[in-house]
């Protein structure tokens, strides 16, 4: 037997070894992946598990609270879905086509609820919360925006207050659209001398203004060398300094910032230019049910001292509230410029008391 036959011999007894290795090897592979994937879903209905577990946590502290609110969704759902059908049987009956109307809107609305109750639900909600925002802001607090410089440096523009409309009591003009629901004003509480109210010009456009309130019914006001006099008597000042604010107009920069105290109220004011005729006024008797103002930036405001302006003397049923607190402020940027909020809001002025 020659050495190639032998090689032969040993090739061929090779060969079996060879092909039980491969399919074990291909055994061990099918083995591995089947064990990867079972293991790999193992986690995956661990996951869920314990996403279920804390599901089932969090609904038994929500019963614990709540109560499980299943059995009286459904008994509502019943009764609407009872009330639907008799009002569908009183409009197939009902003579009287404003009552049929009125079944069929009560038919469809309580079908409705009947049917998506959770939905009619978040409606209900979202209607007695507009109700309640739209009862506070008519008749408790409103927000008000500072849109001029006349209130410098008391209030700047970009500021956003609260306003009190109870202050003072309620006239038409504390309502939405000031509709005519009863004469002169209820619950009515005199203004102190150095409050800053809000009140309604109706010389301009129905327009909100805002300015201090120096001179009550009876009270004689004058302006003499641009500082105000109350009584005959003139009202405590003293200079502050320079201006050292960023105001709009250019004319105020470095302008002399004066302290006044009036009836024991301590605000500030800008007097930038002099011999104005604003600077020098006759006397003003304020007449029964009137009131007189001005604003802080007494050369950039119209107000009682210009009798042919649109304000003049104010009458007690135009105000609209006092002016309470700052709870917002923006440097020179519109409100709606969310982006432009990190470098243009005035932190040091936010929840600043007005006074």
């Amino acid at each position: 037997m020659s050495d190639n036959d032998d090689d032969k011999d040993k090739d061929a007894n090779k060969a079996p070894f060879s092909e039980l290795r491969t399919q074990s090897d291909k055994t061990i592979d099918a083995s591995s992946s089947l064990l990867k994937k079972t293991l790999t879903d193992l986690k995956h209905v661990k996951a869920k598990e314990d996403q279920h577990q804390k599901v089932t946590k969090i609904n038994k502290i929500l019963a614990t609270l709540h109560g499980d609110k299943s059995e009286h969704i459904q008994n509502i759902k019943d009764q609407a879905h009872e009330k639907s059908q008799n009002y569908h049987a009183k409009m197939q009956t009902s003579p009287s086509l404003f009552k049929r109307y009125y079944y069929d809107v009560g038919r469809m609305l309580n079908s409705f609820k009947a049917k998506h109750y959770e939905i009619y639900d978040f409606i209900r909600s979202a209607f007695y919360a507009l109700f309640l925002a739209m009862f506070i802001r008519s008749l408790i607090i409103q927000p008000f925006n500072i849109p001029s410089e006349s209130m410098v440096p008391s209030l700047l523009v970009g500021d956003y207050i609260f306003v009190d409309k109870s202050a003072y009591g309620y006239s038409k003009y504390s309502f939405p659209f000031a509709p005519d629901l009863f004469e002169g004003r209820i619950f009515s509480t005199m203004p102190e001398r150095g409050d800053v109210a809000v009140f309604r010009v109706v010389d301009d456009q129905n327009k909100d203004y805002i300015k201090r309130i120096v001179g009550l019914p009876g009270d004689k006001i004058q302006y003499i060398d641009g500082r105000l006099w109350v009584n005959g008597a003139q009202v405590p000042v003293k200079m502050l300094g320079p201006y050292d604010g960023r105001p709009l107009d250019p004319s105020a920069y470095n302008a002399p910032v004066f302290e006044e105290t009036l009836d024991g109220k301590t605000y500030q004011t800008l007097d930038i230019y002099d011999g104005l005729p604003t600077d020098n006024t006759p006397i003003f008797e304020v007449p029964e049910g009137h009131f007189f103002v001005t604003g802080d930036n007494r050369d950039k405001s119209q107000d009682s001292r210009l009798m042919n302006g649109p304000v003049g003397f104010v009458p007690m049923d135009r105000l609209i509230g006092k002016a309470e607190i700052i709870f917002f402020s923006l440097d020179r940027e519109n409100f709606l410029e969310v982006w432009k909020w990190p470098t243009a809001i005035r932190f040091n002025r936010i929840f600043k008391n007005i006074d």
